[in-house]
């Protein structure tokens, strides 16, 4: 099936409903979300095994975040679905929902980051340097590389956006 897509300078030309939606994000958050989810194991293993609740807590927090970009690569998935006259403008409005989820979940998480630092502050907690340095030091480039791949797959959708600023 043939349809007519309006481009940016104005011309048109044709394209199939086939076609992927957001190629470009959709593989971007596809790494993302491997990425992420691979260096959630990894601090999940170190902070058993270095007896670091700050890395097994930071690798609940890089869940929150392959998770945030799973919904987004979802909504992208979901928004190209055929509709039939049900939905008469499809399911891309899945990917404004799915940047809501964003937002919210990311004021969630940072509403807890103070309650945890005015805890901390309250009852200090010894912490075990040079491992625990080195994989949130890991963390911390994970976090930055993926947002990288999402910027650099382009932040003209709302949905792609919300999943950049979440790993911001």
């Amino acid at each position: 099936v043939h349809g007519h897509v309006l481009q940016s300078d104005g011309r048109h030309h044709h394209a199939r409903e086939t076609e992927i939606h957001r190629p470009k994000q959709r593989r971007a958050l596809l790494l993302s979300v491997l990425v992420t989810a691979l260096m959630m194991v990894v601090e999940f293993v170190a902070g058993m095994l270095t007896g670091s609740l700050m890395l097994m807590s930071d690798a609940i927090h890089m869940l929150s975040h392959a998770s945030a970009l799973g919904m987004s690569l979802l909504a992208i998935v979901i928004a190209k679905k055929k509709t039939g006259g049900q939905f008469p403008f499809g399911l891309y409005r899945v990917e404004i929902l799915a940047a809501l989820f964003n937002g919210i979940s990311l004021a969630g998480f940072s509403l807890w980051i103070v309650y945890e630092g005015i805890l901390r502050i309250i009852h200090p907690v010894v912490i075990l340097g040079p491992e625990l340095t080195a994989v949130a030091l890991g963390g911390l480039v994970v976090n930055l590389a993926t947002a990288m791949i999402l910027r650099r797959a382009g932040l003209e959708d709302l949905n792609t956006k919300s999943a950049f600023m979440h790993m911001l």
